[in-house]
């Protein structure tokens, strides 16, 4: 089992004098397919040209973000100490991963109360 560590930053005088605005750089994130694995490979290659001081704030619109593989962060998307990377969810806006699968409804039946499997069903109704 691997071993997760996050670093924490505290915004110390020195820091906010050299960085006075945070962050400094922005990217809006509207949802759809595969926007989630977008942004993040298009953070990798910010952070890779090399990030400002003060970093950037990826901000996800509000609204459902289709996922249909596992999305991997790691220690290329934290950024640094003087140029983090900050991952939210744009004010007064919810925002909803969604990995599940539309099941068409045409493909459920009843279960009539004489099938032999009848008893197996919670009716939580």
């Amino acid at each position: 089992m691997s071993e997760h560590r996050h670093k924490a930053y505290a915004l110390t005088p020195d820091y906010a004098k050299s960085c006075p605005v945070l962050p400094r750089e922005k990217i809006h994130v509207e949802p759809g397919p595969g926007a989630l694995e977008k942004a993040r490979d298009a953070v990798r290659k910010m952070i890779a040209e090399g990030l400002p001081c003060g970093g950037l704030l990826v901000e996800l619109e509000g609204g459902v973000y289709p996922i249909h593989e596992t999305v991997a962060f790691d220690a290329r998307d934290a950024g640094s100490e003087n140029a983090p990377v900050i991952w939210r969810a744009k004010d007064g806006e919810q925002v909803l991963f969604d990995g599940g699968r539309v099941i068409d409804p045409s493909l459920w039946r009843k279960v009539p109360s004489d099938d032999k499997y009848y008893d197996r069903f919670h009716l939580s109704y």
